[in-house]
Formats: C-alpha cells, structure tokens, sequence
C-alpha cells in the first residue's frame, strides 16, 4: 500500500468563483442590514409605524445576526474542502443542523431521468431503490419544471412534519435536489433557513459538478491510453495482445495480493503503456524475424526511457509511468534502464516484470515456439531472486492457468466495452500522481 500523501483535486474554477461571489455578496448584504436595524434601534426619534411593536427592530436586528453568523460558519466550514465526497458530507451535515433532522438527501438527476446517484447522511446508494416514495415525488416534480425558476416544494408527512426539496443549479444548470425533513421544532427560522441553504446548495453544486468532470477526465485519460495500446500492438503484430495480457495477469496477481483499488488502477494504465517506448524503435528491429544482434538489443532497451518521456508530461500518469520506466529491471541489478536492485525497484513494475516475462515465454515469435504453461513457470520459479522479486514470484506461481485465462477474459471485455471508466474512479485516478492526482 502507498504511504504517499494525497494530493485532492482542484474545484471547478467558475463555480467556485461563483459560490465565493455570492457569499460574499451575502455576507456584505447581511452585513449592512445588520448595521441599519442596530443603528434604527439606537435613534430615539425614529417614526414607527402605529401597530408596530418597539421591540420588532430589535429582534430584526437579532435575526439578521443570527443569519450572519449561521452564514459565515457555514461558509467556513465548507470553503475548505476541496475534495469532493467531504465537501458533499459536510454540506449535508451543515443542512442536518439548520432544519434540526439527520433526514437529509441529495438526488442527483441524470440527463433525462430525476434520479440518479441518491447520496444520503453517511452513505451512498446508487439507483433510487431506497428512497422514500414522497421524495422520489418530489424530485420527479421538481426535475419535471426545471426549466422554471423554481424554488422548493414541500410535502407533509403522517406525523405533522414537512418534507422539503429544494433544486440544486447553478446559473440555468440543474444537477438534482436536496431534499430533508423539518424538525417539529426547527432550530432556525424558515426565511433565514432557506436563503442560508441556498448557499449551502452552491457547494453542493460544486461537489457535484466537479464529480462529473472528473469522471469525464477520467474516461478521456483511460481511453487515450488505450488509443496508445492499440498503437503499441500495430507496431510489433508478433506479439499482438501482449500488452492487454501482460496487464491481465498483473491485475490478477495484484488482486491475489490483495492491492488497493489505487494499486489496481496504477497497474491497469500503467500495464497498457509498458511497451509505448517501441514507437520509437525501427521497424526493422522491431519486426526482425531472427535474433537480434547485441546492437539491435541495445537499440531495443532504449524503449522503457523513451516511453518514460513520451509520458512523463502527463501528471495523472506518474505512478503508471514508473511500471514503464523500471518493467525490464531486475532484482540482482543487471536489468536496464537504471539498473535498480532489490526493492529499490517500484514496487508495481516488480510486480509487472513477472507477468511480461510470462507472457513474453509463452507467446510466439519468429525465433522460437512458445512454451507452455508449466515450462514458463519453471523459468520463473528458476529466475527468483535474480531476475524476480522472490516474493512476487512466489505468489504468481501460485495462480493456476484458468486463473490467468480468466484473467484475460476479463481484461479483453473491459478493453472492447464502451465505458472505460467502469474500475476507474477519481479516487484512483488521482493517486497515479502523488503528491495527488
């Protein structure tokens, strides 16, 4: 497991620049009405209106306090946050103290259905399977009439208390609705509580608006590298599939480990680009039909540096970059580029080492038939502690050919299906650059 810090992904820069406009706006607002109503209360020859109690400036004044202060700690305790799913929590927990109800939901709405992913005090449900049916209601109601400048709807529940939703937008963009349940007896005045959540419901949308963008980064980062893959295999048809199964087999030792999802993603990006170093290496030497000559190989072990620099540009790639940098290294320090010994070696291009030897012994080339299965085990149980990290290799050895065949499968499904982001989230993309992304 890494021990390398995080580093949290940045907000969106125009929602965020919205929501601190606003609040400022907010607070300079309150501010001066706080200064008015304390100033009307210290003038002794102000008119009054005739029915109007002498204490009601006063308590305005109390009010627009109240409001003020319930603001600016709201603020503080959203503005900082910049990763995603905290920002989310704690501005539902800051909506749970308003209304006096741990009762709270946020619905994100998809493009064409109200909802989405249901997030909920504490946890997260995907789909709407859990949601109580009045709220499923009203988040249908407001979804329908979105394009209207709606503000809230309230439903009444069996026992006297109101249920209430609120749309999530910012500008014309609607994300979902916050929807929770008043208290009997509601800590704040529903005035100040709504003109308080509507700020609370811009951090929501930034939250919000943030995730998809990531998601969407997400999948344009994973489906370059596969773009890369499928270059790397058009150069070098000997080896054709090699990159996807060398990258099979990893996961499928990476799990037998019992890697993080983190680990697990660095390996799947960084097993797709392990070989994109041989763009660069002449086709002649490349596609060569007989061994190569001891030039020729120096030629060929130039690819894991190039392939580093091709990459190294790109931030989400880091930790990826260095399985492409360190994959022909080897544990008595023979290996190239760096010549790297032991555990000095990254961890994960350790563990990759192994599956590209595997593969590369039991795949065919123009020079030599491939072995089987039990023979290529052989040459690895041989190469432990030489060649191998004896550690890693003991535990590849102990996955059987169905497992590794299985393996594949999995990785050829995920290759050709239309959502690469399925097993990447922004949790584990960020952490293939640390300090993180």
């Amino acid at each position: 497991m890494s021990s390398d810090p995080d580093l949290h992904p940045e907000l969106h820069p125009s929602i965020a620049m919205d929501v601190k406009n606003h609040a400022i706006a907010q607070l300079d607002e309150l501010d001066e009405l706080a200064s008015a109503l304390h100033r009307l209360t210290e003038e002794p020859n102000v008119a009054e209106a005739p029915d109007e109690p002498t204490a009601a400036p006063a308590h305005r004044t109390a009010s627009a306090i109240q409001e003020l202060r319930l603001l600016e700690q709201a603020i503080d305790n959203l503005s900082v946050h910049t990763e995603n799913d905290e920002l989310l929590a704690d501005a539902m927990n800051e909506v749970a103290n308003l209304v006096g109800s741990q009762a709270v939901w946020v619905v994100e709405a998809n493009e064409d259905a109200a909802l989405g992913v249901v997030h909920v005090m504490g946890e997260l449900i995907v789909g709407e399977s859990e949601l109580p049916r009045d709220v499923e209601r009203l988040c249908e109601s407001l979804f329908d009439s979105r394009t209207q400048r709606n503000e809230k709807r309230t439903h009444t529940l069996p026992d006297g208390r109101n249920r209430v939703a609120m749309p999530i937008r910012v500008g014309q963009t609607y994300f979902g609705v916050l929807v929770f349940t008043v208290a009997s007896c509601p800590p704040v005045e529903e005035a100040i509580r709504d003109r308080l959540l509507v700020s609370v419901i811009r951090f929501l949308a930034i939250s919000i608006e943030n995730s998809h963008f990531i998601d969407s980064l997400t999948e344009m980062i994973v489906e370059v590298v596969c773009g890369f893959s499928l270059a790397i295999e058009s150069r070098d048809p000997y080896t054709g599939g090699h990159v996807m199964r060398v990258t099979a087999f990893a996961l499928a030792l990476a799990q037998k480990l019992g890697l993080s999802d983190e680990e697990l993603s660095v390996i799947r990006l960084g097993g797709l680009l392990h070989d994109i170093g041989k763009v660069a290496i002449p086709d002649d030497i490349l596609n060569k039909t007989s061994r190569l000559t001891d030039i020729e190989m120096d030629i060929m072990r130039v690819h894991p540096s190039v392939g580093y620099e091709i990459l190294h540009r790109i931030p989400h790639l880091t930790r990826s970059n260095q399985i492409v940098r360190h994959h022909h290294e080897r544990w008595d320090g023979t290996g190239y580029p760096d010549r790297l010994a032991g555990t000095d070696i990254p961890f994960l291009a350790r563990l990759l080492a192994v599956t590209d030897a595997y593969d590369a012994m039991t795949s065919n080339r123009p020079y030599r038939q491939e072995m089987s299965h039990e023979a290529a085990t052989e040459q690895i149980r041989e190469g432990a502690g030489s060649q191998f990290d004896p550690d890693l290799a003991a535990v590849f050895l102990t996955l059987t050919e169905q497992d590794l065949a299985q393996a594949e499968a999995r990785m050829h499904r995920w290759m050709h299906s239309e959502d690469h982001g399925t097993e990447m989230n922004l949790a584990n993309l960020v952490a293939m650059n640390k300090p993180r992304v």
